[in-house]
């Protein structure tokens, strides 16, 4: 059964790209309908790594908002420095980074043009804007699967990401998208 939709986009810029995510979901929570809406607005550097974000999630009126920039500190080490706000507190946070940091969401990107083999593992630093942590992202190459989307025949690469507990199995075609996702909760994105 549908319950929304997810919109994803990946626009060129002269030094990287900006990446835009809208979601609207429909679910239910402690027996009640919920409508859920989120946006997310990055900037990222032409290798798909974080310059600055924005979060936002709205559900029954309830707002939570995350921003974030990746800057250099006056030890010239990078960090993540922003906000996260829920009606009218606002808390800052800094994060020190040993790498180069990512959205969950982005890490596929970092795969295209690249042909994984069965059980080959990358593991990327993301932060998650929904705990407002960093953490690791580990994924994992399960094999080639072809998958028959609107009657048409698409190859892909099956991968399984592990972050914060979750598990999500993506299919990403040769162009590096994310053609078919299962998220938690049994959401299928498609």
């Amino acid at each position: 059964k549908k319950i929304g939709y997810f919109h994803r986009s990946l626009i060129p810029l002269a030094s990287g790209y900006q990446w835009k995510e809208r979601s609207q979901m429909k679910l239910r929570v402690m027996n009640t309908d919920q409508n859920v809406h989120t946006e997310v607005h990055a900037n990222i550097d032409q290798h798909y790594g974080l310059r600055d974000f924005s979060f936002r999630l709205v559900s029954s009126g309830a707002v939570f908002q995350v921003t974030g920039e990746v800057r250099t500190n006056g030890e010239n080490k990078q960090e993540l420095r922003g906000h996260i706000t829920t009606g009218n507190n606002s808390s800052p946070f800094t994060f020190l980074l040993q790498e180069p940091l990512y959205l969950p969401t982005i890490t596929q990107l970092t795969l295209h043009g690249t042909v994984l083999q069965p059980g080959e593992e990358r593991r990327y630093s993301i932060f998650n804007p929904l705990t407002a942590k960093t953490e690791t992202i580990t994924v994992t190459a399960i094999g080639p699967e072809s998958l028959s989307l609107k009657g048409r025949t698409v190859p892909t690469v099956k991968v399984v990401e592990h972050f914060g507990g979750t598990t999500v199995h993506a299919w990403i075609d040769h162009e590096g998208k994310v053609v078919k996702e299962e998220a938690a909760l049994g959401l299928v994105l498609l």
